[in-house]
């Protein structure tokens, strides 16, 4: 089990970061780490991973079929 992952958002996290912050998703940079382009996000419930998700692809324009 785990309460967080981290992820490489690569060289655009800071902009990652802000852009998910207007959405309401609440990330950790992690620069403080030495690790840049990565980003740390708490696991929430389904719903709360699918609000995540769905704006982590709209970032990176990313469409689902």
């Amino acid at each position: 089990y785990c309460n967080f992952i981290t992820f490489r958002a690569g060289t655009r996290s800071g902009s990652l970061f802000d852009y998910l912050l207007t959405k309401g998703v609440i990330v950790r940079p992690l620069n403080n780490y030495k690790l840049p382009e990565y980003l740390r996000v708490s696991l929430g419930s389904p719903s709360d991973n699918k609000f995540f998700i769905k704006y982590l692809k709209e970032f990176y324009n990313v469409t689902t079929k």
